[in-house]
């Protein structure tokens, strides 16, 4: 189990990893629509580094997953699995919505158009836990 600001710093830490870098062929990218942005990754650090997003996205709470109560609000995704605040910063959440769904792990409850309409004003997402 990670503290909150050791989840903190490993999702920034392997969302930067997994970024393409200047220079690199982008012909390998995968790009991905987050919430707040759009990014690039890198197909092959995303492989490299798979099983670190998902042990990461295992410490979300457990509303998150789809064998328990299949997705949650994107601002309830600040805490884990423990009730603790991990991050306090929306763009951490989506750097980590981002990379899970890289890797296939995450998907939208529902389109991007309908996001608006729910009670909250932000989209619901799950885990593929």
């Amino acid at each position: 189990m990670l503290e909150p600001a050791q989840f903190e710093e490993v999702v920034i830490a392997t969302f930067q990893v997994c970024l393409f870098q200047d220079g690199e062929n982008r012909t390998q990218g995968v790009l991905i629509e987050g919430v707040t942005r759009s990014v690039l990754f890198h197909s092959d650090r995303l492989k490299t580094y798979h099983s670190v997003i998902v042990s990461l996205l295992g410490q979300l709470s457990d509303g998150f997953r789809v064998s328990k109560w299949g997705g949650a609000s994107f601002l309830a995704a600040h805490y884990d699995r423990h009730g603790r605040m991990w991050t306090n910063n929306q763009y951490v959440v989506d750097q980590l919505v981002m990379l899970g769904l890289a890797i296939g792990m995450v998907e939208f409850n529902s389109p991007r158009e309908t996001w608006s309409d729910s009670l909250e004003n932000a989209p619901f997402f799950k885990v593929k836990l």
